[in-house]
């Protein structure tokens, strides 16, 4: 074993990429082989994720496997990995080879993952709000998730996967150090590519020489910002003190020769291709583009030399809050031994993605097989038993009893087994909750979606997500699901047995089949399926006048209309008050808010009015910091064991419009108190809003810019995923019922947040 996951680690219940060494030994014959890993799934099958090579003797290759590893996954669970000869025919044939890996280490299936390419986090490993040794937390309770970040990233063919499932447990990647040439023009750039495309958010740090960003031989130039560079030289960085540092660094002085990078956007670049984020004395130092469902930032300050000047001067809740999107407190190694002596009490955890196997559970069918069955045998007691053998009598036909009951017993054979029939179903169907992304303007949605999928046949059935021939860009996949907040053991049918799934084709699945529902979660990106919220025309496009008013009007074709509608307006970053200082958890933006109840189909939706300071009812608004403080008030956690006491599936599925809200606006919501506030607000502290298997799809870094965001619900009998029915190469989309949660943004025109003195003309 290379690595298991990407950096070493893995997050239980994550897409994770596994790189295996894989030789013959000299003096053989080279052969075909395939190297497979094997996992049991919720229904004791067994999965063999597999790769073929071809095996050189003498010579070691890195092989690359990519599986949705177990949500129990620990540091002591093995897995076994086979090596088999293939025919020539392509079968499997004897074996070769086999070992058994764990791994290597296992991050909480409920942390954040962040990683960095290159030796210097810069800061952002601040956001580990690690307690002092001797506390009896090991974490400090400011954020409402963990985060753990994992640096040194290679970028070689061992280290780094060439399929995006394995970058996918990461919320965003931080280049620091290095070449981008090192990637390849292949498999590793396309990874890096499409995990950006799908909703990834990479930040490059660039280094006072360039590292050459910009050269031609760039193999993901493509996704860079389209913006002009220039060359700083002797740069002073005491103007951008709000930006990098706070109060309690105020005696140190920042750097003062320094080389930085700034950016110039031409006249007529779209604002999608070219972004400015943060302004400063000598023009715009943090530049972005909008890529798919995410983004490329490149921030051109000298982050280097602020490390060397003065140890945690460069402070993560003052610069790297406006990149990410963060809302919460990290303080300083001195701050944190201030408030020591109170402890660190952790709030309830309330699991916020805990309703997905709620939402997708198929009782209707089984509620009336069980109704049936309950009126048949009530029925067939009474008229067999003592119902029937009461009204014999009392005609004086006792004698008869016998005969009666049998075909007493004959019929209600006869009519359940009718029902029975009746009730059968005979097709693929799917209950299913998904999750649609899209970016005005880009060329892509992105879908991630948890289904139940009925396979009608005793055999073996084809699941294949994404059509055949239609985005061939795209990596789609497909993979086997189980809740991960369930806390029994895994069940397995009397006849369990194995099913292949080929690395190379991980958007089909042929799995066991036993008439039964099996549970799915389908990852899709390609070219838009569904008619998202658009202007109603190029005149009414939304965007902020002089006075910061919206006006605009949009309009939606999708399928039904929109429920339980947000409309999120981000304005533009803000500054720090001068005269109050820097709030605890504060909010780095100006945002505003307005829930609808409805938005009817073919509807024009006028923004002004909608914003309108004069808006109530079903158009009322508030204050963004206002609605993601309801949003965590008067939670009830599951105590210090995330897990511990869920309700059953159904249960945790009521709330899941609200929760669908705290899903996209997680990095946004209100931080819980910690340390002596938490103490002084004992009884009120409320929960820690964490997740586990919606890692990655909170909109975070979209309040690092102008925009406008509308999270709604399609309750419709249709689904954005195509998940389509295999049978002898004929596919055929399988009819799908449930909810679709749409969330669209709307880029604005920027409105970089600017320090100190900018010179004339930047």
């Amino acid at each position: 074993m290379e690595t298991f996951g990407v950096g070493g680690v893995a997050r239980p219940g994550s897409w994770t990429g596994i790189c295996l060494r894989v030789g013959l030994a000299p003096g053989l014959q080279p052969r075909a082989a395939a190297v497979q890993l094997l996992i049991r799934d919720e229904d004791g099958d067994t999965m063999y994720a597999e790769q073929r090579v071809t095996l050189s003797p003498g010579r070691e290759q890195p092989v690359w496997l990519y599986v949705r590893v177990p949500a129990n996954l620990s540091s002591t669970t093995v897995f076994t990995v086979v090596v088999h000869e293939l025919t020539e025919a392509g079968g499997i044939a004897r074996r070769l080879g086999v070992s058994r890996i764990t791994p290597s280490r296992v991050a909480r299936a409920e942390d954040q993952l962040i990683g960095v390419i290159g030796r210097r986090a810069y800061g952002v490993e601040q956001y580990e709000l690690r307690a002092p040794p001797r506390s009896t937390s090991s974490h400090i309770g400011s954020a409402h998730e963990r985060i753990e970040v994992v640096a040194g990233l290679p970028t070689t063919p061992q280290s780094f996967p060439d399929r995006w499932m394995g970058l996918a447990q990461y919320s965003a990647i931080l280049w620091t150090d290095g070449l981008p040439s090192t990637l390849g023009v292949e498999g590793r750039a396309q990874a890096l590519r499409e995990w950006v495309y799908r909703g990834g958010h990479l930040i490059i740090v660039l280094p006072p020489v360039g590292g050459g960003w910009f050269a031609a031989d760039n193999p993901i130039g493509d996704i860079l910002p389209d913006a002009r560079v220039r060359r700083v030289e002797g740069a002073d960085l005491e103007p951008y003190r709000e930006l990098l540092t706070d109060v309690e660094f105020v005696e140190q002085r920042l750097p003062g020769d320094v080389t930085l990078h700034t950016f110039t956007v031409e006249s007529g670049t779209p604002a999608a291709e070219a972004t400015q984020v943060i302004n400063g004395p000598d023009g715009c130092v943090v530049v972005r583009r909008l890529v798919g469902t995410g983004m490329v930032t490149i921030v051109g300050i000298d982050l280097d030399s602020i490390r060397f000047a003065g140890g945690q001067m460069l402070r993560a809740d003052a610069f790297w809050h406006r990149i990410f999107g963060n809302r919460f407190d990290v303080p300083s190694v001195s701050r944190v031994r201030e408030e020591e002596q109170s402890g660190f009490p952790q709030a309830n955890q309330y699991p916020v993605d805990s309703g997905i196997a709620g939402a997708i559970t198929r009782s209707g069918f089984a509620g009336v097989g069980v109704l049936l069955a309950v009126i048949v045998f009530v029925a067939y007691w009474l008229i067999a038993g003592p119902g029937g053998y009461a009204l014999l009598r009392m005609r004086g036909l006792a004698q008869h009893a016998w005969t009666i009951f049998v075909l007493t017993v004959a019929v209600f054979t006869l009519v359940a087994w009718i029902g029975a029939r009746s009730l059968r179903q005979t097709d693929f169907s799917m209950e299913h909750l998904t999750l649609v992304d899209h970016v005005y303007g880009q060329p892509v949605q992105r879908t991630t979606t948890w289904a139940s999928v009925f396979l009608p046949e005793y055999s073996d059935e084809t699941v294949r997500v994404g059509e055949a021939g239609l985005d061939p860009r795209w990596i789609q996949a497909a993979t086997t699901w189980s809740d991960p907040y369930a806390t029994g053991g895994t069940l397995s049918f009397p006849d369990a047995r194995g099913y292949r799934v080929e690395s190379d084709a991980p958007f089909e699945l042929r799995v066991p089949s036993r008439a039964t529902a099996k549970q799915f979660r389908f990852d899709w990106l390609g070219g838009p399926r569904w008619s998202m919220p658009r202007p109603v025309d190029e005149a009414q496009a939304p965007s902020l006048d002089s006075r910061r008013q919206i006006t605009g009007a949009l309009i939606h074709d999708l399928p039904a209309d929109m429920t339980d509608v947000l409309i999120i307006l981000v304005e533009e970053q803000t500054l720090p008050n001068q005269a109050l200082g820097r709030q605890p958890g504060e909010l780095w933006a100006r945002v505003r808010v307005v829930q609808r109840r409805t938005w009817q189909r073919g509807e024009v939706l006028d923004l002004a009015s909608a914003f309108s300071a004069q808006a109530e009812g079903p158009l009322a608004q508030s204050a963004g910091a206002d609605y993601f403080r309801s949003l965590t008030e008067g939670l009830v956690g599951t105590g210090s064991f995330p897990g511990l006491g869920a309700s059953p599936p159904a249960q945790r599925a009521r709330d899941i419009t609200r929760d669908m809200a705290r899903i996209a606006l997680l990095p946004v919501l209100e931080p819980p108190l910690w340390g002596r506030r938490a103490l002084q607000s004992a009884g009120r502290q409320g929960a820690s809003v964490n997740r586990r298997e919606t890692h990655g799809l909170d909109l975070g870094k979209w309040f690092t810019q102008p925009c406008l965001i509308i999270v709604g619900h399609v309750n419709t009998d249709a689904c954005p995923t195509p998940v389509l029915s295999v049978r002898a190469d004929r596919e055929q989309e399988i009819p799908a019922n449930g909810r679709t949660v749409v969330r669209w943004i709307y880029p604005m025109t920027p409105r970089p947040v600017r320090f100190g003195t900018v010179a004339a003309g930047n």
